[in-house]
């Protein structure tokens, strides 16, 4: 049997388009798939950043999530509705969210 040299690509839109392989959309998609069986696949990916805590963040038209890459499991779930804004914070590594009452 052959073993996975990578994980499979995201695939965008609607029709399913295809970019170069990356490989922080391609444990977006691992998260996305994994969570509500799937229905967030369906979502737009407008940003997916690694970072450094094993720890992915992820970007969709509808949502913000913060997922552990090892597990793939969600530890942060706000959707867009509930932002009011966002700031950079003191450093390039610290983001202000501030959430609506």
């Amino acid at each position: 049997p052959h073993e996975r040299m990578r994980l499979p690509r995201m695939l965008y839109g609607q029709e399913g388009a295809i970019y170069p392989y990356s490989n922080d959309a391609a444990v977006a998609r691992i998260v996305l798939q994994s969570l509500r069986a799937g229905v967030y696949l369906r979502e737009p990916l407008l940003l997916c950043k690694m970072l450094s805590e094993g720890e992915v963040v992820l970007l969709t038209a509808n949502r913000l999530l913060l997922a552990a890459t090892k597990d793939h499991r969600c530890h942060r779930h706000y959707p867009l509705h509930v932002i009011s804004s966002v700031a950079r914070g003191s450093n390039e590594r610290t983001v202000l969210l501030s959430l609506r009452p």
